[in-house]
């Protein structure tokens, strides 16, 4: 993990964010629940890489549990667009995220 954080750290003094990741696609994982642990640290290295765009999390069975993360994503300034249809959010994730 701080290697990696190491790296992006150079490449941002650098400026070099053509090559950073400006799309993240990890729809339809629904069968494989994904961990909340992982989705944390997930969440910890979008927020660390600042370069994403795109994130597409539809299609994963996330509910309101995932809340707090979720809403971090939406204070990610990088972050034009956030997917989450058919997932089993309520108004409960809706409220923390606005």
């Amino acid at each position: 993990d701080k290697a990696a954080k190491s790296k992006i750290q150079k490449l941002k003094k650098m400026g070099d964010t053509e090559y950073l990741i400006k799309y993240v696609d990890l729809s339809g994982f629904k069968d494989k629940m994904i961990n909340k642990e992982y989705f944390k640290k997930f969440v910890d290295g979008i927020k660390t890489l600042g370069s994403v765009e795109v994130l597409d999390l539809k299609n994963n069975n996330l509910n309101d549990s995932y809340s707090n993360e979720i809403a971090d994503l939406f204070l990610v300034e990088s972050l034009k667009r956030i997917n989450l249809r058919n997932n089993e959010l309520t108004k409960v994730t809706g409220k923390k995220i606005y």
